[in-house]
C-alpha cells in the first residue's frame, strides 16, 4: 500500500539534504540522497495516481500526469549522475554495469509508460491493458499453494515476466 503524503515527505527531505550538497568532504553523499529523494517525491505516488485516473477514464488527468513523467525522467538522470559520482568515489568501476541496467531500465520503463499514457490520452489507443490488470500484493498475499508472493530479489520484482 502507498502511504498517502509520503511523496511530500520525500520532497521535504530533499529540501533538507540540499543544504548539505556543497559540503567539501561529504557533499557527494548528500547530492546522491538529495537526488534520490527528489525522484521519490514524484515517483512514490505516480503509479497510484496513474491507475486511479485511468480506471476513472480521466484522460485529462492522465495528460496532466505526462508532465510528471517527463519531470521524473529528468530527476532520474540527475540521480544517476550523482550515484555514479558516489560509486566511483567509493568503489571500483566494476559492478556499475548492474546500476546502469537497473537505473537505465527504470528510466526506459518510465518513458514507455509516459508514451502509452500520452497515446491513450490523445485517443489514439482505446485502452491500456497493463493498467487493467489487478495489482499484486508483493508483501503478504499468498498463492493457492500457500507460497507467499513476496519477492526480495530485483530479477523477481522488476517484471511479471521471466528475466
Amino acid at each position: 500500500t502507498v502511504q498517502e503524503g509520503a511523496g511530500a515527505e520525500y520532497a521535504a527531505c530533499a529540501r533538507k539534504l540540499a543544504l548539505m550538497k556543497k559540503d567539501p568532504q561529504w557533499g557527494y553523499l548528500f547530492r546522491t540522497m538529495h537526488a534520490l529523494c527528489e525522484v521519490l517525491a514524484i515517483k512514490y505516488e505516480l503509479g497510484v495516481k496513474t491507475r486511479q485516473a485511468y480506471l476513472q477514464s480521466d484522460k485529462q488527468a492522465l495528460a496532466a500526469l505526462v508532465k510528471d513523467y517527463k519531470k521524473l525522467s529528468k530527476k532520474i538522470d540527475v540521480f544517476y549522475h550523482a550515484f555514479r559520482e558516489q560509486w566511483m568515489a567509493e568503489n571500483k568501476p566494476q559492478g556499475f554495469d548492474v546500476v546502469d541496467l537497473r537505473i537505465g531500465g527504470q528510466r526506459q520503463r518510465l518513458l514507455h509508460c509516459r508514451d502509452r499514457l500520452l497515446v491513450y490520452a490523445e485517443g489514439r489507443l482505446d485502452r491500456i491493458e497493463e493498467l487493467e490488470e489487478p495489482v499484486l500484493d508483493c508483501c503478504c498475499e499468498e498463492k493457492a499453494d500457500g507460497q507467499a508472493t513476496r519477492a526480495i530479489f530485483w530479477h523477481e520484482i522488476a517484471s511479471a515476466n521471466v528475466i
